[in-house]
């Protein structure tokens, strides 16, 4: 059964449990290893692949994760993109170039900045 936006929340319940039931199955592990690796009681295993309301969002996390199913939710819920205007925004705020080479000059000149000595001696002009 595909599962789109006509079925029941019962019925969406239902299809995602069998779904992760004929997955389990495919690995031939028993709910038992299923629940004892996913850290949950046996009958939150049983509950969530018959399609029974009330199992915790933490729970099938731990379950998906033990059957190697987490990164598809990826698939389910897909991060947010930015606007095109906010895309362009930080565009725009990216740094386009490096800064001038001020610490670079001191360093090569000893201690001075653009050649000029930073040697404070006492000397006056044209005498």
């Amino acid at each position: 059964m595909e599962i789109d936006s006509n079925l029941t929340d019962e019925c969406v319940l239902v299809e995602l449990g069998s779904r992760i039931c004929q997955f389990r199955l495919s690995k031939n592990w028993t709910q038992s290893e299923v629940a004892l690796q996913a850290g949950v009681g046996l009958k939150t295993v049983q509950r969530l692949e018959s399609g029974q309301a009330g199992a915790q969002l933490t729970s099938l996390v731990r379950i998906l994760r033990v059957l190697g199913l987490l990164d598809r939710l990826n698939l389910v819920v897909t991060a947010a993109v930015a606007s095109p205007v906010a895309q362009l925004k930080q565009v725009s705020k990216r740094r386009r170039r490096a800064s001038s080479n001020k610490r670079e000059s001191r360093s090569s000149s000893g201690g001075s900045l653009n050649g000029v000595s930073e040697n404070k001696s006492n000397w006056t002009w044209g005498e």
